[in-house]
């Protein structure tokens, strides 16, 4: 709920504070991503079809854009296996679109639907908005007819993983029949909103988030302290018997959220669930990202993209 201009979560100081601080980073954003789409896009295998969609809210009259990636053996005949992506954002930046290389290999060689959904972004939109439209996107996938319910498999990066987790677990229990969700594949996530930012360490940090900014990103994405503890903002905090069959948390040595990620996966494994953790030496936070040909970065990426692909191709 919203005052007349502004989410009644913060004071007028604070939104005006953090529309000016993120405001910048939009910026260069709306500058950059032409050039960064377009590199993207020419990754795309040509054999991949990709359709925008607009997936409906909860709310009346608004809707999620999403781009959905189907696979060279895609065929009505069935009800395909679909995998949800949830692109990183510091739950702030608009940034959807920009896991198009990895949905699209995705779609072509683990042979599955992959949808890249979009989500609202703070200041404008703060918790629980990101969340909510997730779990919309969750449940239209359910209710299509060509999609398997039962073999869906969510994915993300970064503020996207921390969705991704969410879902896998507060919001899969919540769903359970209607889907299943056989395995979350989590990309350096940022796991506890709580979680001390000046404890965000590593012995070998690269390219750090610095304390500074995660409180910043913590405190617009999650205003009210009560709800940093919020399993669906801290999926971290979340039980683990409510995980599902496999959790796979890729994490990068250099990157500061490491240890939160670090610290789920030891709790799902003293609790019996299973889990898969691969971390990326010498990386940073984002790895990924605008990687160029002949790198130590883009063959990160590759590696990560194979694994993947493996993790799905056994979940389904």
């Amino acid at each position: 709920m919203e005052s007349w201009m502004w989410p009644q979560d913060f004071s007028l100081f604070q939104y005006l504070r953090f529309k000016a601080w993120f405001g910048f980073f939009r910026l260069l954003t709306v500058i950059l991503d032409p050039f960064k789409m377009q590199t993207e896009a020419r990754l795309i295998p040509h054999e991949v079809r990709r359709e925008q969609v607009q997936i409906p809210s909860r709310d009346p009259g608004r809707s999620i854009l999403g781009h959905m990636y189907y696979p060279p053996s895609y065929s009505t005949s069935s009800p395909a296996p679909v995998v949800i992506n949830w692109h990183g954002s510091a739950f702030t930046i608009p940034a959807h679109g920009h896991d198009a290389l990895f949905c699209a290999r995705l779609a072509r060689d683990a042979g599955v639907v992959v949808l890249d959904a979009d989500y609202r972004k703070a200041p404008d939109h703060p918790f629980p908005a990101a969340p909510h439209d997730a779990e919309d996107a969750l449940r239209w996938v359910a209710a299509q007819g060509g999609l398997d319910s039962q073999r869906i498999i969510v994915a993300g990066f970064s503020a996207g993983g921390n969705l991704a987790l969410s879902m896998a677990s507060a919001v899969r229990k919540k769903l359970s029949p209607l889907v299943h969700i056989p395995l979350v594949l989590s990309m350096y996530p940022m796991t506890d909103i709580s979680f001390p930012s000046t404890d965000r360490t590593v012995p070998k940090p690269i390219k750090p988030l610095l304390p500074f900014f995660l409180d910043i990103i913590c405190n617009c994405y999650c205003p009210n302290d009560s709800d940093k503890r919020n399993p669906l903002a801290s999926p971290g905090l979340a039980d683990a018997a409510d995980f599902p069959a496999l959790t796979a948390i890729m994490t990068a040595e250099g990157d500061t959220l490491r240890p939160e990620a670090e610290l789920l996966l030891r709790k799902l494994e003293k609790n019996g669930r299973p889990v898969f953790s691969y971390m990326m030496k010498d990386a940073a936070h984002g790895f990924d990202k605008s990687a160029k040909k002949g790198t130590v970065q883009w063959a990160q990426r590759e590696e990560m993209i194979e694994l993947s692909v493996k993790l799905v191709k056994e979940a389904i």
